[in-house]
């Protein structure tokens, strides 16, 4: 995961920017505490680069300019958009599970993540979520945002 930065472009022009598997997909995690007005250009100049953004727990941006009114429009531009668990079952605010369970609702959502830092304090459990999502997606959505959605990120489909 890269934190947006208006240096993204010129890292990736120079191929200093880690990407997912090496391929063409780099998880980029915008600002939490405010607004980056570049933000929006810098994915343009990944994307014209060849590059897919894939945009990280893109629920908690749910207060931001670049959050909720945009993320049909960030799927169309081709980007995905990457949903964390917890914050579907609700461990960040009414606000941030709502979008999470909406982005899942009307299919934006490319991929689960579990924001898993360590085994102890934040441990992955995907499976805890697997019933809500399906509930939200309908059947066969756990499957796609974590096995077929992430298969597609890395090449390997």
């Amino acid at each position: 995961e890269v934190q947006m930065s208006e240096k993204l472009p010129d890292l990736a022009r120079r191929g200093l920017l880690p990407t997912l598997g090496g391929g063409s997909h780099v998880l980029v995690e915008l600002p939490m505490m405010g607004h980056a007005f570049y933000a929006e250009h810098v994915l343009f100049e990944l994307a014209l680069q060849g590059l897919t953004p894939v945009l990280a727990h893109f629920e908690r941006t749910a207060t931001l300019p670049v959050g909720a009114p945009e993320a049909e429009e960030m799927v169309a531009r081709g980007y995905a958009l990457q949903v964390n668990c917890e914050n579907l079952l609700g461990r960040r605010g009414e606000e941030v599970t709502a979008l999470a369970r909406w982005l899942v609702r009307e299919g934006l959502a490319s991929v689960l993540a579990s924001d898993c830092h360590d085994a102890g304090e934040r441990p992955p459990g995907l499976t805890r979520c697997r019933r809500l999502v399906e509930q939200l997606g309908g059947l066969g959505t756990f499957e796609e945002l974590t096995w077929h959605g992430p298969a597609r990120i890395l090449g390997r489909t």
